[in-house]
């Protein structure tokens, strides 16, 4: 017996499932001559952050409204030297405003008698570098309920025998992935920290660098870089990461399309380069989970999944999956896992090239 079906063009939603993601096509929605009220979400004034750049301690202060940027670098145990100005182009203001979209607001916690050793342990170390009396025990003794109540009373702050967000702050206790504000509300996320990391090199330097998107394959060498070479050549380019993660991420990889940052030299050999992101493709071989196949997936860290065995479905029987897994995101910002990195494919995205001519080979 035949079956006919036809499809219109105003037929009923269509889900679509791509490895776990569903994506759908919603249904035409009535004409209506009432205006359509659009929300109008105020950009963000003030970005500010603190973290390790280089060995080297960087304070960064972004202003929204002015284009600009001031930095301050200073090693370990040094006072910051004068704050070097950068006036920011659109394109770097459009990668924080992306970077400051995905943020997560970080709670700080209160530091308490009843806090973990380590937290308490934290406070005590950042009293005593302040000239404070206090010993590193990770006990909230009498001493510690005394230092703190003290350096409150200097700094013209509450005075609680605790750290507050406040004490917290004027101390630089951070919570973990912490350091960052974004309009006085603390934030944390690797994306911000990494645009913020390209704004005190480009101060450094004086200059923004220039975006390429590069294909090859990746091969490990010692430290903290890798060797991106394209298929068929014998050339690489030898390059470190933005972002420390990285470093064990493309252990796993064999090949990719990396977002490369160029700061031009003014004498040939003297450009530097950093990658900041790594974009991959899934393929049913990489055992996607959670991540669509057939377009482009940043990754954005490394992830320990416990090894178990799954039965999927007829055609592919049982398979294994966990250990070392790659967390992707797409171009919506849905997460996924990607459980065999190495069956992954590079993926091509506009303007990437094969080829790393004129880029030069640094160490």
């Amino acid at each position: 017996m035949r079956l006919t079906l036809t499809l219109g063009l105003c037929a009923a939603s269509i889900s679509l499932s791509l490895s776990g993601v569903a994506l759908a096509q919603p249904q035409d929605a009535p004409r209506t001559d009432a205006p359509r009220k659009e929300s109008k979400k105020q950009p963000w004034k003030q970005a500010r952050g603190t973290f390790s750049f280089e060995g080297l301690k960087a304070s960064v202060e972004v202003d929204r409204a002015e284009g600009r940027a001031e930095v301050a670098l200073a090693k370990p145990g040094e006072r910051a030297a004068t704050p070097q100005t950068l006036t920011l182009s659109p394109d770097l203001i459009q990668q924080l405003d992306l970077a400051i979209s995905r943020a997560q607001v970080v709670r700080w916690a209160p530091i308490l008698p009843t806090s973990k050793e380590a937290l308490i342990k934290r406070l005590q170390a950042k009293l005593a570098a302040k000239g404070y009396a206090t010993e590193p025990s990770g006990a909230f003794d009498e001493a510690t309920q005394a230092a703190v109540e003290k350096f409150q009373k200097d700094q013209f702050l509450e005075v609680k025998g605790w750290a507050d967000e406040a004490t917290r702050k004027r101390l630089g206790i951070f919570p973990a992935g912490g350091g960052f504000e974004v309009d006085s509300k603390s934030v944390r996320g690797r994306r911000i920290e990494g645009v913020l990391g390209v704004i005190a090199r480009s101060a450094q330097l004086g200059r923004e660098p220039i975006r390429h998107q590069v294909s090859g394959r990746v091969l490990p060498t010692s430290g903290r870089e890798v060797e991106l070479r394209p298929a068929g050549s014998e050339q690489g380019l030898v390059v470190g990461f933005l972002h420390a993660g990285y470093e064990k991420a493309t252990s796993l990889l064999r090949e990719g399309t990396f977002e490369l940052l160029t700061w031009k030299g003014e004498r040939e050999g003297q450009d530097r380069h950093l990658i900041a992101r790594i974009y991959v493709e899934a393929t049913p071989e990489s055992q996607p989970q959670d991540a669509a196949l057939g377009q482009p997936l940043e990754v954005v860290a490394l992830a320990e999944v416990p090894t178990r065995t799954l039965d999927s479905d007829s055609a592919r029987g049982l398979r294994t999956v966990g250990g070392a897994a790659l967390v992707v995101r797409d171009a919506e910002g849905r997460k996924g896992r990607i459980d065999h990195p190495a069956a992954l494919r590079s993926t091509r995205l506009p303007g990437a090239t094969s080829a790393l001519t004129g880029l030069g080979k640094i160490r």
